[in-house]
């Protein structure tokens, strides 16, 4: 089973940020991105996307996979331990638990010392969104 490393962030503030993601497979693969500025942009947000970009991968490489991810409430939410009160992020956790379902993966919390590789790549994302941000405004 592969494992995929996933990490989300909203910055340079939580709520209203930049909210990127990243994932890093131990098989090398990486991909990182930003869903937004703004309104309506959390870390919540991020690291759930984070967990859905690297589980919609490993469906198109038909693998299964063990994701592992700092985020507590990702972990406990997905995994049915903890309720979902927050509106905007019930979408997020139905398409997490089909796309393990789907995927025959599992989600593992992992202190954030362990996530350090999905961490930076969620950091350059942020960076590479707020530089294209400025490059727009010229």
């Amino acid at each position: 089973m592969l494992t995929i490393y996933c990490d989300g962030a909203c910055e340079p503030q939580n709520p209203g940020g930049y909210a990127c993601w990243a994932w890093i497979a131990s098989s090398g693969e990486k991909d990182y991105g930003c869903i937004g500025y703004g309104n309506g942009m959390t870390n919540n947000i991020a690291e759930y996307e984070a967990v859905i970009q690297a589980l919609n991968w490993a469906r198109y490489a038909s693998k299964s996979a063990i994701i592992k991810t700092d985020s507590k409430l990702v972990v406990e939410q997905s995994n049915g331990n903890w309720q979902v009160r927050a509106e905007h992020l019930k979408a997020k956790v139905a398409e997490v638990k089909q796309l393990l379902i789907d995927t025959a993966s599992i989600i593992k919390w992992i202190p954030r010392e362990e996530n350090g590789k999905a961490d930076s790549l969620t950091k350059r994302a942020c960076l590479e969104a707020q530089q294209n941000m400025r490059e727009k405004r010229r």
